[in-house]
């Protein structure tokens, strides 16, 4: 005779492997079907200055397809970093475009804030290794 009390965990513990499987292979797509950007080859190499020294540890922000400044809220850029000990930071995996660079951070040399930004225009035929180089001035 049948003992279904006795099964009843391995059945439950059966059945929500079951459902998760089906779950996970119902919910992944292949890249065709996502819509997502296959990432670029082109990295922009960015050096914070001001008076003329690289600015350590400051935050830079990049917004995607556009030229026009779109302020300070850094919950509008799309990528962010922060700068390295020589005020030097990449960012890779770009297409050709538009994009905005904004930064703003202390500089602990001047003691006080500083704030730049700049519209930067990525064209694949200008690029020398695929890489673009920009010296990004901030100023208090």
């Amino acid at each position: 005779m049948f003992n279904g009390q006795k099964y009843a965990p391995f059945i439950f513990s059966a059945s929500i492997y079951f459902v998760l499987v089906i779950l996970q292979t119902a919910c992944t797509k292949s890249n065709e079907n996502t819509g997502e950007l296959i990432p670029g080859n082109i990295t922009l190499d960015i050096t914070v200055e001001h008076h003329t020294w690289g600015v350590p540890y400051t935050h830079v922000y990049v917004k995607k397809n556009t030229t026009i400044y779109p302020g300070e809220d850094t919950a509008l850029y799309d990528l962010r970093k922060i700068t390295d000990n020589d005020g030097k930071v990449s960012f890779e995996g770009l297409h050709p475009g538009k994009y905005f660079v904004f930064s703003k951070g202390y500089d602990m040399i001047w003691g006080d804030t500083v704030i730049g930004y700049s519209p930067v225009q990525i064209v694949s035929t200008a690029l020398e290794n695929n890489s673009l180089q920009l010296t990004l001035t901030v100023s208090e």
